[in-house]
């Protein structure tokens, strides 16, 4: 069993196709990451640079000012790397389209300082100024990578990138600038050798990144299993914003065995065992593959999200995309009954050939109550012994109420082995289509007395919905 959870360091060779995704994200996250901090650092370097280059223009050009070396350098270089370091480090954009700008930008900028008087004067035949900026430039492009460690497929990307927007135009110039062949060859040879140089360097510390980032990406793979996918992903890549108090809108799932308490009694200890530990782990199964998330889980006593413990951003607080968030709650919704339906799908496949097997069909019955509405999240817990990130609101106890009711239909019709029932809140057109609608007494749920309808899912519904 231990060796199902924790995952030895020889497991990367057996990494899943959505765990190297993962990993490989995580890299290019680092590289767009170290990338964003090193255009901040270039921000500075390119004003500093131009006060060091304008007396080796002036013997060139002696009308170029500081003022104007500088003062263009800030405007065309500066400027550009404050911007890009800020959307490689705090945007939402996504990690290929940072990694996309990342590529196109830093050569580019490189590009415009070679236009601020540098090569207008070696197209004018000062060819000798090539010497004095030749090495920051080599320097320039050799840091980006060493730095940023890229992996080699974005290596060669970020080697063509460069050639493409700097070091070919660097030639061109050159030449059209009347170089002698022996600088001509200088600026070539630099070029290759600096180009073998960082791939070599990038590609090696990648490849160490690579190590890390696979055991990070293992451990938080495991520790999901016991924290679920928003408190490890908040745990491991420090996103304290996630855990932070929300308000969301979703499905509470509440269920629970019918017949659990006799059944422990009367059934022998060893087969008892044997029945929950497949029991549960049907349970478990069935939502973490529909997408739900368990939060708590009591023997025979279950609660489901659906929906909840995810990190979409809410658009409704912001007043030009309110219709489209009311577009996308009703899109979502409906996404997520098809999930809720295939979760109840497995399990009442399952439970039936469950009780089968052991013998069970008329003893154990199995009740599932659905709602939706909006929950808090929050963490809850004494920070000193133990934290929990959990849910807490009304459609919970809705859900749970609902549940208990089934024990009145469990009396009515005892050839069911499963019932669900939905509250009209989280009822759609599917559920109202594939479902029946229950009229009950007012005050039939305890602490909902306003509760008179109900959606009762035909026999095998789910089923249905599937095929």
């Amino acid at each position: 069993m231990a060796s199902d959870i924790f995952m030895s360091k020889d497991t990367e060779k057996s990494l899943t196709k959505e765990l190297e995704k993962e990993v490989n994200k995580k890299l290019l996250a680092g590289v767009n990451y170290r990338s964003g901090i090193l255009f901040f650092a270039m921000s500075l370097v390119y004003p500093v640079f131009g006060l060091y280059l304008t007396p080796s223009i002036q013997k060139f050009d002696p009308t170029v000012e500081l003022a104007q070396n500088v003062g263009y350098r800030i405007i065309f270089n500066t400027i550009p790397c404050l911007i890009m370091g800020g959307i490689l480090i705090w945007s939402k954009l996504g990690t290929n389209l940072k990694t996309a700008l990342n590529i196109l930008m830093y050569p580019l900028i490189i590009h415009l300082a070679a236009w601020v008087y540098v090569w207008p004067l070696i197209l004018q035949g000062q060819v000798e100024l090539f010497y004095f900026v030749h090495a920051p430039n080599i320097f320039a492009i050799t840091i980006w990578f060493i730095y940023s460690t890229p992996p080699f497929r974005v290596s060669i990307i970020m080697l063509a990138a460069t050639v493409l927007f700097f070091q070919g135009p660097v030639i061109y110039v050159l030449y059209k600038g009347g170089a002698a062949p022996e600088i001509l060859r200088l600026a070539i040879n630099d070029s290759i050798s600096a180009a073998v140089i960082n791939i070599f360097c990038a590609v090696t510390g990648s490849n160490l990144r690579r190590r890390l980032a696979v055991e990070d990406v293992l451990s938080k793979n495991s520790t999901r299993k016991f924290l679920g996918a928003m408190v490890a992903e908040a745990i491991f890549e420090r996103r304290e914003d996630l855990l932070t108090e929300k308000r969301k809108k979703g499905f509470i799932v509440a269920m629970d065995l019918r017949g659990y308490s006799q059944l422990m009694i009367t059934m022998q200890k060893e087969v008892f065992e044997a029945f929950m530990m497949e029991y549960s782990k049907l349970i478990y199964g069935a939502s973490g593959r529909s997408g739900g998330y368990l939060h708590k889980s009591a023997g025979d006593g279950h609660i489901l999200s659906f929906g909840i413990m995810n990190d979409d951003r809410d658009l409704s607080d912001i007043e030009e995309l309110k219709w489209q968030a009311n577009v996308a709650e009703d899109r979502e919704k409906e996404e997520q009954v098809r999930k809720i339906l295939d979760c109840l799908n497995e399990i009442e496949v399952e439970f039936e050939k469950l009780i089968l097997k052991y013998s069970l069909k008329s003893k154990l019955k199995l009740g599932i109550g659905v709602s939706y509405g909006e929950v808090i999240l929050k963490m809850m817990g004494n920070a000193e012994f133990r934290l929990e990130y959990d849910i807490e609101g009304k459609a919970i106890v809705e859900a749970v109420r609902i549940e208990t009711y089934t024990k009145e239909l469990f009396k009515r019709s005892d050839h069911d082995s499963v019932i669900v029932l939905f509250s009209p809140t989280s009822s759609t057109r599917e559920i109202l289509r594939q479902g029946a609608v229950l009229t009950i007494e007012s005050g039939a749920i305890k602490d909902f007395p306003d509760l008179t309808k109900l959606i009762r899912l035909n026999h095998s519904v789910t089923t249905k919905v599937a095929a």
